[in-house]
């Protein structure tokens, strides 16, 4: 849960985003190993299910971003 908050606050930030994954991966192996996470509210423990879930997250984060991009109906001339 501390990194889902740590990407949240930093959603809008790419380079304060990458800085947390990158601390992931420096992470100690004794303390990256992740026992659970938590999921819709359901807490998930077995590893493949974990992989699994964080494999879907990811892979479609970036479809779900763009749907949040809210569009506008002028053309790109009004901003120049």
């Amino acid at each position: 849960m501390h990194y889902a908050a740590e990407f949240s606050k930093y959603s809008h930030d790419l380079k304060k985003t990458w800085c947390v994954i990158s601390s992931l991966l420096k992470a100690d192996d004794s303390s990256s190993y992740v026992e659970s996470i938590t999921v819709n509210g359901s807490r998930i423990n077995d590893a493949d299910l974990m992989a699994e879930r964080c494999n879907a997250y990811f892979t479609n984060i970036g479809q779900s971003l763009a749907e949040r991009i809210v569009t506008d109906e002028d053309s790109f001339r009004t901003f120049l």
